[in-house]
């Protein structure tokens, strides 16, 4: 028997922390699965998923805390994915919820809301949102600062991509950014 785990991790970057904590994952025989990493104004950011044989679960969570500090803050989480409550976990690909799967990109002039009110629309259509990027950069002609968010999107059953896409370009253009929605 196999447990997942979703591991996250935040604190002053500097050389050293991924390998540190990949071998702390494999020193426990637990498989490392999916990540997202990087540097956010000089902070590490990451999180990890892995999968560890129930017999190494406690000791990979003690010697995972043992390399926090003061500066680097680690929380572990026992994941349950199919209702699975004692913390035993399928972690097979197959654990998705069915639907269709979308890309949203998104760019526009930087302003404060933006997240907040596309969020607001994928919610209210109960839409997860599987993965999400966004930077800002310097406009190429105007050098004006620009949003640009990466999404992949997790519709229900029943949610047409007509109907996403008619919703978000309603919120866009009181936003004045530019939609592109996709099948992924």
């Amino acid at each position: 028997m196999h447990q997942a785990l979703v591991i996250s991790i935040v604190g002053p970057d500097r050389p050293g922390i991924v390998s540190k904590l990949a071998e702390v994952v494999a020193n426990h025989e637990a498989d490392w699965l999916e990540s997202h990493m990087a540097n956010l104004a000089g902070q590490f950011a990451g999180i990890v998923q892995v999968e560890v044989p129930a017999e190494s679960h406690d000791a990979l969570v003690t010697a995972l805390e043992t390399i926090g500090d003061d500066s680097l803050v680690i929380t572990i989480t026992d994941a349950r994915i199919d209702g699975q409550s004692d913390g035993a976990a399928d972690v097979s690909p197959s654990t998705k919820a069915p639907g269709k799967t979308l890309s949203l990109e998104l760019t526009g002039l930087d302003h404060p809301g933006i997240v907040r009110d596309i969020g607001r629309v994928l919610a209210e259509l109960d839409i997860s949102v599987d993965e999400l990027e966004t930077e800002r950069s310097s406009g190429s002609m105007s050098g004006e600062m620009l949003f640009i968010a990466k999404a992949t999107l997790a519709l229900p059953d029943g949610v047409s991509i007509d109907a996403v896409d008619d919703a978000l370009q309603r919120v866009s253009a009181g936003l004045m950014v530019d939609v592109v929605l996709e099948d992924a």
